[in-house]
């Protein structure tokens, strides 16, 4: 069954739709995705969106969990948690392959250049640093930066 949004009901309809997800967020999500998929997307591009929602305040830091919603309706995201939400992958049951592998790679590159990057050598990659060694939201802002900036080095470089 293909999935429908009714926005006149705020529902959704399909296959392993969780009835406690909040609906009323998902819809702006939804569109944003199937926006973001009418593009091509790059690693740098997530990278440098992430940056940005962290920069402009569109959603927070948070260290210790992924994401998460705060009650006044805010959202945080570790490192990883903000390269997961701009790669699309926060509504990816609703894709098919090859959208689906295509969304994983990107998000995958974008995780193991800003790895590169860091270079952390404790345990646990992007999300170990975040969570133990990053000192502040500024350090974050700036490694997803640079980052950004050696992908598209080596995209030029080719």
């Amino acid at each position: 069954m293909a999935r429908t949004w009714n926005t006149a009901s705020d529902e959704v309809h399909g296959n392993g739709v969780n009835p406690g997800v909040d609906l009323y967020h998902m819809a702006p999500l939804h569109r944003l995705v199937e926006e973001q998929m009418n593009t091509e997307l790059t690693p740098a591009d997530v990278l440098e969106r992430a940056a940005d929602g962290f920069e402009s305040g569109r959603y927070g830091w948070i260290q210790g969990i992924s994401h998460r919603r705060m009650r006044d309706g805010t959202d945080r995201y570790c490192s990883t948690g903000a390269l997961h939400y701009e790669a699309g992958l926060r509504e990816l049951e609703q894709y098919q392959e090859p959208e689906r592998s295509l969304r994983i790679r990107v998000y995958r590159d974008a995780d193991r250049a800003l790895e590169k990057t860091i270079e952390f050598d404790g345990h646990g990659g992007v999300a170990g640093w975040n969570d133990h060694k990053a000192e502040n939201l500024a350090e974050v802002i700036e490694k997803m930066k640079e980052a950004a900036k050696n992908l598209r080095n080596k995209e030029e470089a080719r």
